[in-house]
């Protein structure tokens, strides 16, 4: 699937739940740290796939960003084997 189709889904998904677009309150969450312990990895192990600096992955991994890169998101598809769907939850 093409990045940028998920992007819009993305987008419509939240758009239409949250009604507002991306600067208000986002309900969505990246759950990259649940997919680490399934795994049996460690956070530190996904910093040093990912070659980004610390600061800025923490951020990623913490949820305290409001953006994410599309290329960031295909490689933690590629390095945790998995799609972009598997990263997300949504909480209302």
């Amino acid at each position: 699937m093409q990045w940028s189709i998920i992007y819009h889904i993305l987008y419509l998904f939240l758009f239409k739940h949250t009604g507002q677009s991306f600067g208000g309150s986002v309900m969505l969450k990246l759950c990259v740290l649940e997919k680490l312990n399934q795994m049996g990895k460690t956070k530190y192990w996904l910093y040093k796939q990912m070659g980004m600096s610390y600061q800025n992955f923490s951020r990623m991994v913490n949820g305290e960003t409001r953006s994410i890169k599309f290329s960031n998101l295909e490689l933690l598809c590629n390095v945790l084997d998995c799609e972009p769907g598997d990263l997300f939850v949504y909480e209302k």
